[in-house]
């Protein structure tokens, strides 16, 4: 037997040790399992921004429809709190859920620890839903105060800093209009329901209500609404609440990370599931829950105004950042001088550079007007003169108008030229090129082509319409010119081709003109010709 035993013993032994683990482990309060129990009671927290008689008949009925919903074994409390007994009752772990005003629940996710937001809050007026809310400036109806620059120097009745549409929404306006929270005076009440009071009693110039309060007022009752105006209105499409603000994503729902995940999401399915014409949406004034928005825009708000949680400015000692980050910022400081040298070396060699291209394309544009246009007269040459034909009898083609090519070439300069000398030559077709510009339109082009031939390019011109414009280029070629002093006589003679009653290639237009130049210099000069295929049909001025 005492063999068996001692055999035995360690069996016994293990078995027990392992039964007293099990044990410890089942029992252990440090075990991070989530049990969803039979029957749970669960606190949903109410910020307050309104009486608490108020807000009780307001989401009493909601918690009376998400105990409904939820069924036997999870049973939901309210709980409406202001910002201190909120701050307290989640610090002590007595929230499973919580509903605020957004500004209020960024100051709440910095404190405690917080889970994302669950659902946000659609409020409803006139058959009108919308997840938005913005602020709204009240004053009294005969008020001077007419805008919000009028605001200054005037009590102003406000809630705590950290209601949304009660304070920051507004604040933020004004300081869009240059006027700083310290030029203003504030007036801090416990809820919006006495900033109206105190603005019809006169307690206060001036009120900041959240959207939605002013309509509230009127439903119930509460007090003489008419007798109040709006600063700042906005009128928007689409929102059913007076407002002087911009909007920003209505009331947060969240739930505490502690909440089992199963519990959050039967909630949230109730939430989601509650219409617009269920008792309790219709107590809430409210049109039922959407999934969680986008709540960036108030975190901008709040980071813009200054607001808690971003109201502090960390101190840091130079001592102590030397300290710390001395490595670093010995690299950085490194790094940056041979930043500063390598930029300097790198200016330097990139003004050669745009020197060198200065100098190239002046170069480029000499050769350019060497390539494409006269050194005498500066008119465009053969060259110019073929590309902007060409295009301009494409031009030609796809609107249907004609153009005429006109070439010209000066009776008499050969006479000039031998009589006064090269020098006097020059000067008259100088003066020549500067009559034609002066005879031709915009649209048209000049070209010098050698010696004393110019070629003209009119666009959009038909046989009838050109004669007024060549008889003048005529007229005033055959004008005196003066010269050092003398008077020199010369003319033109022109040959004229119409494109496209002539439809042929552009070095052809180019020979039929000149054939039709010489034509009429045989007519007796200072005339101009036409060209036709049959060579028939020419007319002289």
């Amino acid at each position: 037997m005492r063999i068996l035993v001692l055999l035995f013993l360690p069996i016994i032994i293990s078995l027990s040790t392992t039964l007293a683990a099990f044990d410890e482990i089942s029992t252990s309060s440090e075990v991070n399992v989530l049990i969803t129990p039979t029957n749970q009671s669960l606190i949903l927290g109410v910020f307050a921004y309104r009486s608490d008689d108020i807000m009780q008949s307001h989401f009493e009925p909601l918690v009376d429809y998400l105990n409904d919903a939820l069924g036997d074994g999870l049973n939901i409390e309210l709980k409406i709190l202001d910002s201190q007994q909120m701050q307290e009752a989640l610090r002590q772990n007595q929230l499973d859920f919580v509903l605020t005003n957004p500004g209020h629940y960024l100051v709440l996710r910095s404190q405690t620890s917080m889970s994302g937001v669950l659902a946000t809050l659609v409020r409803r007026k006139d058959g009108v839903a919308t997840s938005a809310l913005g602020g709204v400036i009240i004053v009294r109806d005969e008020s001077s105060i007419k805008t919000l620059n009028d605001i200054k120097g005037h009590r102003i009745a406000i809630p705590k800093a950290r209601f949304l549409g009660g304070f920051q929404a507004q604040l933020y306006e004004l300081q869009r209009h240059n006027i700083q929270k310290d030029q203003l005076e504030f007036i801090e009440l416990l809820n919006q329901d006495q900033i109206i009071d105190a603005v019809l009693s006169g307690v206060a110039d001036v009120g900041f209500v959240r959207t939605g309060m002013l309509e509230d007022w009127q439903l119930h009752g509460y007090g003489a609404v008419d007798q109040l105006r709006v600063i700042n209105e906005q009128n928007l499409r689409g929102f059913p609440f007076r407002l002087s603000t911009r909007l920003y994503p209505e009331w947060p729902l969240l739930s505490l990370p502690h909440v089992d995940p199963t519990v959050v999401r039967r909630v949230a399915n109730a939430l989601f599931s509650l219409t617009s014409d269920h008792p309790a949406a219709i107590a809430a004034e409210i049109d039922g829950f959407i999934p969680a928005v986008d709540y960036a825009s108030v975190e901008n708000l709040a980071r813009s105004i200054k607001a808690h949680p971003y109201d502090f400015v960390e101190s840091i000692e130079l001592s102590q950042l030397w300290q710390q980050y001395r490595t670093w910022l010995m690299t950085i400081a490194i790094l940056f001088i041979a930043l500063l040298i390598s930029s300097s070396l790198i200016a330097y060699q990139a003004l050669r550079l745009r020197r060198q291209r200065a100098i190239l394309r002046s170069e480029q544009r000499k050769l350019q007007q060497m390539a494409y246009y006269d050194v005498l007269t500066n008119l465009p040459n053969r060259a110019l003169l073929t590309d902007r034909l060409e295009r301009s009898m494409a031009l030609s083609r796809r609107s249907g108008k004609s153009l005429a090519l006109v070439f010209l070439d000066l009776d008499g300069f050969k006479a000039v030229n031998d009589t006064h000398g090269h020098d006097i030559g020059d000067q008259l077709l100088i003066e020549v090129a500067k009559r034609l510009q002066l005879s031709m339109r915009e649209t048209d082009t000049l070209a010098r082509i050698g010696g004393d031939e110019f070629v003209l390019v009119l666009s959009d011109v038909s046989i009838s319409s050109s004669k007024p414009l060549l008889e003048r280029i005529l007229s005033s070629v055959a004008e005196p010119f003066l010269i050092n002093k003398l008077p020199l006589y010369v003319s033109a003679s022109m040959g004229v081709v119409y494109y496209p009653i002539i439809d042929d290639a552009a070095d052809r237009l180019m020979r039929h003109a000149d054939q039709a130049m010489y034509q009429a210099k045989r007519m007796g000069k200072n005339r101009y010709a036409i060209f036709t295929e049959t060579s028939e049909d020419q007319s002289a001025a």
